[in-house]
C-alpha cells in the first residue's frame, strides 16, 4: 500500500466533521481519491484550498459547487478546466479564474471569453490570454 493510499484510507475511516481537519493539517499530501472523499464536500473543500488542481478527483456534484469551485479557482485558476458548465459559464468564478491565472480564460464559456471585462482581467494577468479570447 503506498503512502497516499494509508492516507486515504486512515481518512475514510474518520468521522465526516473530521475528515477536512486532517487533510488540511496533511497539507502537501492532501488526497481526495477514493469514492468517500471524492463526494466528502469538507475533505475536497481542504484539499482544493491547498491545491486548486485537486478540483479534477472531485465529485461531479462538487465541480458544480460553487463554493468548491471558487476555492479552487482562487488558489490555481486553471482549475476551472474541472469545473462544470455551468460554473465555466459563471461570471464570478471565472473572473476568479483569470484573476489568478490569465490562461484560465481557455477553460470559460463562449460566452464569457467573448466578455469584454472578462477578457481585459485575463489579459492583464497574462497577455497571452488574448489568443483564448472569442469574437
Amino acid at each position: 500500500m503506498l503512502p497516499g493510499d494509508l492516507i486515504t484510507l486512515m481518512v475514510s475511516m474518520m468521522p465526516s466533521g473530521k475528515r477536512g481537519i486532517l487533510l488540511h493539517a496533511l497539507g502537501e499530501q492532501n488526497q481526495v481519491n477514493g469514492p468517500e472523499l471524492k463526494n466528502d464536500r469538507r475533505a475536497v473543500l481542504a484539499a482544493v484550498t491547498q491545491d486548486g488542481r485537486k478540483l479534477r478527483n472531485a465529485s461531479a456534484e462538487l465541480r458544480g459547487d460553487r463554493v468548491v469551485v471558487m476555492a479552487a479557482v482562487k488558489q490555481a485558476g486553471h482549475a476551472l478546466e474541472y469545473a462544470s458548465a455551468e460554473l465555466k459559464n459563471d461570471r464570478g468564478v471565472v473572473l476568479a479564474a483569470v484573476k489568478q491565472n490569465g490562461r484560465a480564460l481557455r477553460y470559460a464559456s463562449v460566452e464569457l471569453r467573448g466578455d469584454h471585462d472578462v477578457v481585459m482581467l485575463a489579459v492583464k494577468q497574462n497577455g497571452g490570454a488574448l489568443s483564448y479570447a472569442s469574437a
